[in-house]
């Protein structure tokens, strides 16, 4: 795998392949046949940055449900609800970790009576102060 391509788009995946090419020291023609075999292992997304899209409020949930016959049903909840931004199953005693963004407190605080009002769970949150490092792995 061409991991040093991928490394490098990472950083910033819009730079021209020919800037990318003249970092690696290799020829363009050489760096777009990297490309080629590597697409699939590229989701295209985009690094957002919530407070300046007007989201100050970034909380990371990990929630514990009750009746364990009601993990379906939670998952297809937060899957479709429009706050959440990752959502992951978890092992151990909890079943979920996912991240949700809102515009303010009174907007978060009322997702949270919802999924209360809807589901019997023990749920932690922790409010993201500053992101300090975000999709940085180095693939070797």
């Amino acid at each position: 795998m061409p991991y040093r391509i991928i490394n490098e788009l990472r950083g910033n995946g819009i730079r021209p392949l020919k800037a990318v090419a003249e970092k690696l020291g290799m020829p363009v023609t050489t760096a777009h046949s990297k490309m080629k075999k590597v697409r699939e292992s590229i989701k295209g997304t985009l690094l957002l940055d919530f407070e300046r899209l007007g989201y100050p409020e970034r909380i990371f949930f990990i929630v514990s449900l009750k009746d364990k016959k009601d993990r379906e049903k939670a998952a297809e909840y937060f899957h479709r609800c429009r706050h959440v931004n990752t959502l992951h199953k978890i092992d151990h005693s909890s079943d979920f970790l996912f991240e949700a963004v809102f515009r303010n407190a009174f907007e978060c605080s009322t997702f949270i009576d919802e999924i209360n009002a809807c589901f019997r769970m023990k749920i932690n949150y922790f409010k993201v102060i500053r992101p300090m490092k975000q999709e940085k792995f180095e693939l070797r």
